[in-house]
């Protein structure tokens, strides 16, 4: 129910819970829903259930999320096509040549580190 915008829910009982614990689930419920949720709340007796208490839950109005089974799909795409050079999403979004290039300019100022080093 987290991030819930609307919530319903019912509590059957046999008589003998008080507003203390109805409260309680109350709060419960509202400290995983969204703070600006609308909590509808009922009670039903119902003395065949006993010592029993049922809790029915409808939530509804959950924020959209990016599915993370999705991302991982997608990271293991590019890992599963070998190219060379592509470490991450964000490198594929990369064209090839410039990939290359930062790649050579990378080659290149180790190269220039190296030979002013020798020169030093």
């Amino acid at each position: 129910i987290e991030g819930a915008q609307k919530v319903l829910f019912n509590v059957t009982h046999d008589g003998t819970l008080g507003l203390r614990e109805l409260d309680a689930a109350a709060r419960i419920i509202s400290e995983f829903v969204d703070d600006a949720a609308n909590i509808i709340f009922g009670t039903v007796i119902d003395p065949t259930v006993g010592t029993k208490v049922q809790m029915t839950v409808i939530a509804t109005g959950f924020p959209p999320k990016r599915d993370r089974a999705f991302e991982r799909a997608e990271d293991s795409r590019i890992a599963d096509l070998g190219l060379p050079g592509v470490a991450s999403i964000e490198d594929a979004e990369l064209p090839a040549f410039l990939r290359r290039n930062i790649r050579s300019l990378g080659a290149l100022n180790s190269v220039q580190e190296t030979a002013g080093a020798k020169k030093g």
